[in-house]
């Protein structure tokens, strides 16, 4: 199986970078990740403010998928994550929710002792290893790893995990995928601005759908009972509302509901979570449990 060292890392997503690695339709490859400070914050002595923001995370790649032209979908299906020994978290002034009370930068060391994040001495909180940057090259400009947008990037969603499939839109030839910002755990939210955040090593499958973008342009998630759209804009409010509708737009063209019968449907059954309130732009995803569309 074809693997992508984790040196080989970008720091923004753009179709001018050069691909690494060329694979097919079809086919699996692992791929090593940094953590998102790209390991340096090695210690509990070193501070978030050493770490300038466009150093901030890396993802692998871009891998160039054989086949791939604009109007397609890239479809990523995760199918192992395995993550280090340990995490690191950091705060401090001007970062995350609360970094307007905070005094003092703080890293902190987290230890992985079995499927457990040793948080302190009286608090372990279960592993759910999640990726929290992947994306493909851009329509337009570069966009850094730190942000989210229609292409992917950094949206910090904790239901990306193994079992899942992300379909992203393919705006350039070889869709140039690129992926990292691994954590060992993660709430919705992110709200002190980092998650466990880990090196890890992904194996992921890659896949096809031709000429679908047209009416997906954005992210979406499938796990084994729900399908997820998620949606990026510059405040919480903008980002539901057009959520909301990409998710009206798919009930209506793919599951025969008029556009009224697709909004009251949400009422009932679409959750509308928070990914990331951190980053400078605002995630959610809206979930609909597939038993309900699908029924027998």
């Amino acid at each position: 199986m074809k693997r992508i060292s984790k040196d080989t890392r970008v720091y923004s997503m753009s179709k001018d970078n050069k691909s690494v690695i060329t694979v097919s339709p079809g086919e699996s490859l692992i791929v090593e990740t940094h953590d998102c400070f790209t390991g340096s914050l090695c210690s509990e002595e070193v501070p978030i403010s050493e770490v300038p923001w466009e150093a901030i995370n890396p993802a692998t790649g871009p891998i160039y998928i054989e086949g791939a032209e604009p109007g397609d979908i890239l479809v990523v299906s995760i199918e192992r994550i395995e993550i280090g020994d340990h995490a690191v978290m950091a705060t401090g002034p001007r970062l995350g929710v609360l970094g307007h009370k905070l005094t003092q930068e703080v890293t902190s060391i987290l230890p992985i002792e079995g499927d457990e994040v040793v948080f302190n001495d009286r608090i372990r909180i279960p592993i759910r290893p999640m990726i929290g940057v992947i994306g493909t090259a851009p329509e337009g400009d570069a966009i850094l790893c730190g942000t989210p947008g229609n292409h992917g990037g950094n949206m910090d969603c904790k239901e990306i995990t193994a079992g899942t499939k992300l379909m992203l839109p393919v705006f350039h030839s070889g869709a140039l995928l690129a992926l990292g910002d691994v954590h060992a755990v993660m709430a919705d939210g992110e709200v002190s601005v980092s998650g466990a955040e880990i090196g890890a090593e992904v194996e992921i499958r890659l896949d096809l759908i031709k000429g679908g973008m047209s009416d997906y342009p954005y992210p979406i998630l499938e796990s084994e009972d729900a399908i997820m759209v998620i949606d990026s804009k510059e405040t919480l409010e903008e980002a539901i509302r057009s959520g909301v509708e990409k998710t009206v737009d798919l009930l209506v063209k793919d599951h025969e509901f008029h556009q009224e019968e697709a909004l009251r449907f949400l009422s009932l059954a679409g959750d509308v979570r928070i990914c990331q309130v951190v980053d400078p732009l605002m995630t959610i995803r809206i979930e609909i449990k597939k038993e309900l569309l699908f029924k027998a």
